[in-house]
């Protein structure tokens, strides 16, 4: 069991982030044991199909036997708005002693083969190839769904805090985990393979993490950082779902397809505006003019979350959609949205 202490000054400082560096590290444990991880198993499987320049038995050799990452490839990130190129250049510093005692934290049998053969170079030649397939890995395989991902992160952030503010701590931390729970000041993890651990938050504030790729609450134990608790984003399928159907030809004509889509899009769930922009590959100056005339119809509204406004269908938009439902597409429905290619800055999310 893991108990982390809090203040009250310490719940005032709690946040949420989202880290494109931990999901390239977590993914790892997806192609290390995609059994483990069916709602990705048409990634991982694509991944190890076809690998491009990444290496990947060199990154699947930093997973330990219990399945547990290196804790320095899961720092407590810096801010809600980290950049991944940022995160990079921070692994690049960290100092050659903790690579190796967290490498052998992890494989506490002994390195594995692939391992103890790129640490001949020595520990800072190992560090720099590391974090140059980690920034392979992370532009050829996830920089793609990128912004699904982002997307499905940020929701569950937004979630969390609604649980937050309809019934306090002790309606967060439940909505977490089943092996979470608060009792009193304390924060209980029930974490079998870690043992009996306890840590004081004392004023370093606490970082809660979703992530697409666990399917429990993990929890470095480094007890130098902040408390940083990682746990299982809600509606990962999403990531891998099907894009915006096509409203039927019928709906389409009446509303003008681009706000027929629109509501369609609205459908599966609250947007902002700018992540119907990005699902529907369209600037969100466009989306602002559709969700005004669809609101002056009262198809829609718009609630404030945050500092996001959230759009959803009200019932007359909701009755459009059942009429006019479309057939269900076919074949192309799996494929991710395709996006430009070259080496861009992965920006950190914009948290509401």
């Amino acid at each position: 069991m893991i108990t982390i202490r809090f203040d009250a000054e310490d719940m005032a400082d709690l946040r949420f982030a989202v880290s494109p560096l931990h999901e390239t590290a977590a993914s790892l444990w997806a192609l290390a044991a995609p059994e483990r991880f069916p709602a990705h198993l048409r990634w991982s499987r694509a991944v190890r199909a076809n690998p491009g320049p990444v290496d990947v038995p060199l990154l699947l050799s930093l997973v330990g036997r219990r399945r547990h990452l290196p804790d320095f490839l899961t720092p407590t990130p810096l801010s809600n708005r980290d950049v991944f190129e940022d995160e990079l250049d921070r692994l690049a510093r960290v100092p050659e002693r903790r690579v190796l005692q967290d490498l052998r934290a992890v494989h506490d049998t002994g390195l594995p083969e692939r391992l103890r053969r790129a640490l001949d170079a020595g520990p800072d030649v190992f560090l720099a190839r590391l974090v140059e397939q980690l920034a392979a890995h992370h532009r050829r395989h996830l920089a793609p769904h990128w912004p699904r991902i982002r997307d499905v992160l940020e929701a569950d952030v937004r979630h969390r805090g609604e649980r937050l503010v309809a019934g306090g701590a002790r309606a967060l931390f439940a909505s977490i985990h089943p092996a979470v729970r608060w009792e009193g000041a304390a924060l209980l993890i029930d974490k079998p393979s870690l043992g009996e651990m306890e840590r004081r938050v004392c004023g370093r504030g606490c970082c809660l993490m979703p992530t697409l790729f666990a399917r429990s609450v993990h929890f470095p134990v480094d007890d130098d950082q902040s408390p940083l608790i990682c746990y299982p984003a809600r509606g990962l399928g999403a990531v891998w779902a099907a894009p915006v159907p096509e409203p039927s030809v019928e709906l389409g004509r009446l509303l003008g397809r681009p706000r027929a889509r629109l509501l369609a899009a609205l459908a599966e769930g609250p947007a902002s505006t700018t992540e119907l922009s990005r699902r529907l590959g369209v600037t969100p100056g466009a989306v602002s003019q559709h969700l005004a005339v669809l609101r002056s119809a009262g198809l829609v509204e718009g609630r404030r979350s945050g500092r996001s406004v959230l759009y959803r269908p009200l019932r007359l938009g909701r009755l459009l959609l059942q009429a006019h439902a479309a057939p269900a597409a076919s074949g192309e429905a799996d494929r991710p949205a395709p996006v430009s290619a070259g080496r861009r800055r992965t920006p950190g999310p914009t948290l509401g």
